[in-house]
């Protein structure tokens, strides 16, 4: 099937169907890079995003699944009254084998490339792989035994323009994400250590009320600790501007997987120095210990003559995300040959 692919080596594509999550401001970062190579891109969510379907799975199930199928019955009718000559998906929770198949049926005449960011340890989609022509993984370990194309993450312009500021530094450390597994042990030894030192640390552990108000009720999260989470989003920019007034950024991976966090490359994009819990990062070319500190989260060791010196150089241009695309797209036109 990788014969569907295009032969001309400067790809170009008429329409695009992305089907990807609405995280953050990813979705809009590959809309925005895809829009430079096809003449339109037609952006689809991966899932119903109403405030309905969000509360659904608390209400009722079976609302919750008719929620769904209404979703997936948009994505067909789309894909039957359009003419796509690519779909490109993103993680893909909300497909199966047996909507792949409608979908493929509906548009028969283009290649279908699958891009992982999860681990199937984390999102099962071993079962959606024979639909796919192409299918690229950031995960070390899901490349190495299903035999994908492993291909790490990207950063956009937003970082990748940090470079060209000259801020002064307000912070020795800062970390920003969503709460999950040891983020919170972490970030508390950290807080401790830096402050001892009289070291300054920024830290934004984000978490919704809602889910943040029943972790509480059970105990995961202890009154005491609600000084180190917010229940509010920022934005690429915003988040941007923080690295640009820092010396080094705090990296903490999903622990059940075992590709590097977008962050990673976020941060290096930015020329700015990166703390991180995923030593996978060694194995890579661009690996430079005077720019990375791997530490170890189950018995955190820190240098902090690391926050004193200048920063290094750490060559990820080929992550930025045109380049990222362009290079996914091209092995897949390599493997069709």
């Amino acid at each position: 099937m990788l014969n569907k692919i295009k032969e001309d080596s400067a790809l170009k594509f008429s329409k695009v169907l992305l089907i990807a999550p609405e995280f953050y401001t990813y979705h809009n970062d590959l809309f925005n890079a895809f829009k430079k190579i096809s003449e339109q891109v037609v952006f689809y969510s991966e899932m119903n995003q109403t405030t309905l379907y969000r509360l659904s799975g608390r209400l009722s199930q079976s609302l919750k699944k008719r929620l769904e199928k209404k979703h997936i019955e948009g994505l067909l009718t789309l894909s039957e009254n359009e003419k796509f000559d690519a779909v490109f998906v993103v993680r893909g929770v909300c497909l199966t084998p047996d909507i792949l198949t409608t979908l493929k049926n509906n548009i028969p005449n283009a290649p279908f490339y699958l891009y992982q960011w999860d681990s199937y340890q984390q999102n099962d989609y071993r079962a959606l792989i024979p639909s796919f022509d192409s299918i690229s993984t950031f995960d070390f370990k899901d490349a190495e035994e299903l035999r994908l194309r492993y291909q790490p993450l990207f950063y956009s312009d937003v970082y990748r323009d940090i470079c060209l500021l000259k801020e002064d530094k307000l912070y020795d450390l800062v970390f920003y994400g969503a709460y999950h597994s040891d983020r919170l042990k972490i970030i508390k030894h950290f807080q401790k250590l830096l402050c001892e030192q009289g070291l300054v640390f920024k830290s934004h552990l984000y978490i919704k009320k809602i889910p943040l108000f029943f972790r509480l009720l059970k105990g995961e999260i202890s009154f005491s600790d609600l000084r180190f989470f917010k229940t509010y989003s920022v934005s690429a920019n915003e988040i941007a501007q923080s690295y640009s007034k820092t010396k080094a950024v705090l990296d903490i991976e999903l622990s059940i997987q075992s590709g590097l966090s977008i962050r990673t490359f976020e941060v290096l994009g930015s020329g700015v120095k990166l703390v991180t819990t995923n030593a996978n990062v060694v194995k890579e070319a661009f690996y430079n210990p005077a720019q990375i500190m791997v530490i170890d989260r189950n018995a955190i060791k820190a240098d902090l003559s690391f926050f004193e010196s200048s920063s290094s150089d750490c060559d990820v241009k080929c992550y930025h995300i045109d380049a990222w695309l362009e290079k996914i797209l091209e092995s897949t036109q390599l493997e069709s040959n």
